[in-house]
């Protein structure tokens, strides 16, 4: 869509109209009055489609590797994901522009007809809008995933990221029409550009306004409004916490003020000035020398360069994606591997097509992934997994400094020698008693069987007396009763409370043989009166505090609660109750000081609720006693 602002190549000739397209500034440009110079030539013919080609490599090759380590280097589509990969896809489209740029740039003509000057230019603004888009969306995600994390969680899912994905690239394809309709090469001239109907400086003038509004300062607007309230957010949470941590609360302040920074301003210093430059045009045409084709072709050239800059941005910046991108540079050969001795030790080779695409990006994006440029601190836990052979490190041992840690982990861990990455074992012998006692003997011999006794004679068979009469018909029983009842629920999707009670409801269900427990409702019904064993658990790491009663029908039994952590924290309850046939037991969620909330990522049982009938209250026994003297 570049090519529709400016110029695509650098006039060359003295006719006038040889422009590449019909925006005002195009027509500025190509409008030129001054011969050419040798060096001119130069410029145009070789220097700017070789810029173009450079750009146009680099931008194929980042975005990818970016769509490479996203397809087959990801545990799972998370929603990140699945908008990085719609936005290296936009980008890598949007590059393929470039070669006719570049051809039409050496030739000062367009060569390839007026079916491919429509389609050429419909992909490249679809792929334009579709970019642009795609890093408006992402910064509502981030919004949405550090403002109101709980809120929406329920949106913020891989389905849901898809059809946003879908929704920017129809809305993308909508926003440029009027391109598929307008443009063309007209006959009798060899550029391609679009056709406007009379008055033409109106329809230019309002095509300009319409696509800066869409493509530049409505996106801009929602991108700072999301990375503000983002730091506004961060800053205020640092704000509320302990004072031990203040010091990495203002380390991870400062981290996410500088991703903003650079987010916004890569958008603006590439994107700005190919759009005020046209805004400009329109009030107050541009100057037509040639000493201004330099500043022409830099403006064209910037939102190139803005989806060149994309993949770092945006994907080499994590550090699981550099971890990915480093599998995908340096993984192994399998046939190398299967040639090995079998007790030297593996040599660490590359595979052939791996090394020349290594070859290719070293000098212009491992110097930025590895050396230059600041990613996210891996986790204790990837830690671990990316560390040396041979190194060994318990998960729930941090060098940080953690207000929330327990005590007993801080006394344990300051005990090692210093310099040493793990906790030394504490010694403690074991002395066998069964040694001081004497050894057990040897089993005796089995002893003879007794002797039977003398079988008696058969006694005779007694009269038979007469047939009795029937009895008289007792009382009714009680009905049928289980004498056994047990379920075992859990829910999987994020929890958060309200401002008042509210009843803890449970998607799985692992065992409910007779249906006393109901789903809907979120309660154990007891079928019979007994003793009962229930147990709740909740596994959870937030900042977030968990309150939750188990309550015997409006009654609150036990109270669990869950305090706020950063690290993954299991929290159990159990209780055995007495119950009558038609008793409620269930679990309400409920808020204190502090919003009470469990979060999850929908795919593991964060909380269970279990419950089983012990011992049924036997009340048969008393009742025929009373019944036996009637």
């Amino acid at each position: 869509m570049d090519t529709l602002g400016y110029p695509a190549s650098v006039p060359t000739t003295l006719e006038p109209g040889n422009t590449s397209s019909a925006w005002p500034l195009d027509a500025t440009v190509g409008n030129v009055s001054a011969a050419p110079s040798v060096a001119g030539l130069a410029v145009s013919g070789v220097l700017i489609p070789l810029v173009y080609l450079v750009v146009c490599v680099v931008g194929l090759l980042g975005n990818s590797l970016v769509i490479y380590v996203v397809l087959r280097h990801t545990a799972s589509p998370s929603v990140t994901n699945v908008y990085i990969l719609n936005l290296a896809l936009a980008d890598e489209l949007f590059m393929l522009g470039l070669p006719f740029l570049a051809a039409q740039n050496a030739l000062s003509y367009w060569p390839f007809g007026s079916l491919m000057c429509r389609l050429v230019m419909a992909v490249d603004g679809i792929n334009q809008f579709t970019s642009i888009f795609c890093l408006t969306v992402m910064s509502v995600d981030r919004y949405l995933a550090v403002v109101h994390p709980t809120r929406s969680a329920r949106w913020r899912t891989a389905p849901v990221a898809r059809t946003v994905s879908v929704a920017v690239w129809v809305a993308s394809a909508v926003v440029v029409l009027p391109v598929v309709v307008f443009s063309g090469v007209p006959h009798g001239m060899s550029t391609c550009h679009m056709q406007w109907p009379e008055p033409a400086a109106a329809w230019r003038a309002g095509f300009i306004i319409y696509t800066a509004a869409l493509g530049f300062f409505g996106p801009l607007l929602v991108i700072c409004l999301c990375y503000l309230l983002i730091v506004v957010k961060v800053r205020s949470a640092g704000r509320r916490v302990r004072a031990p941590s203040c010091q990495r609360r203002r380390h991870s302040e400062r981290k996410v003020t500088r991703m903003v920074v650079a987010v916004v301003a890569l958008f603006v210093l590439c994107w700005m000035p190919f759009y005020v430059l046209n805004i400009v045009n329109v009030v107050c045409p541009l100057p037509e020398e040639p000493a201004f084709f330099g500043l022409y072709f830099l403006v064209v050239a910037l939102p190139y360069a803005n989806s060149c800059a994309n993949p770092i941005l945006y994907g080499f910046l994590s550090y699981r994606f550099k971890q990915g991108f480093r599998r995908v540079l340096l993984r192994p050969s399998r046939r190398v591997r299967s040639q090995e001795p079998a007790g030297g030790p593996p040599e660490k080779t590359v595979t052939m097509g791996i090394a020349t695409l290594g070859l290719l990006c070293v000098v212009l994006l491992l110097p930025l992934l590895v050396f230059g440029v600041p990613t996210e601190e891996p986790s204790s836990r990837e830690a671990v997994a990316s560390g040396p052979h041979g190194y060994c490190q318990r998960c729930c041992d941090s060098e940080s400094e953690d207000p929330l840690a327990p005590a007993d982990v801080a006394d344990v861990s300051s005990a090692s020698p210093p310099g040493l990455p793990y906790v030394l074992p504490e010694v403690r012998p074991y002395i066998n008693i069964t040694i001081l006692k004497g050894d057990k003997g040897d089993r005796g011999l089995l002893g003879a069987p007794g002797k039977l006794g003398r079988e008696g004679p058969r006694g005779e068979r007694g009269p038979q007396g007469g047939k009795g009469a029937k009895g008289q018909a007792g009382s009714p029983g009680g009905p049928c009763q289980t004498r056994f009842s047990a379920f075992s629920v859990g829910r999987k999707t994020a929890l958060h409370s309200s401002e008042g009670f509210q009843p803890l409801l449970f998607d799985t269900v692992f065992v409910n043989p007779d249906g006393h427990f109901d789903l809907a409702a979120g309660h154990f019904v007891a079928p019979l009166r007994g003793l009962y064993f229930f147990s709740l658990n909740v596994h959870s790491w937030n900042f977030k505090e968990t309150y939750v009663h188990v309550m015997h029908n409006e009654e609150a039994a036990v109270i669990l609660y869950a305090q706020p952590s950063d690290r993954s924290i299991m929290q159990s309850q159990s209780v055995m109750l007495a119950l009558a046939p038609g008793d409620r037991v269930w679990a309400r969620l409920f808020k204190r000081e502090r919003e009470n909330a469990v979060y999850s990522d929908d795919v593991d049982t964060y909380i269970t609720f279990s419950g089983h009938l012990i011992k049924p209250e036997d009340d048969s026994g008393p009742r025929r006693a009373a019944q036996a003297p009637g």
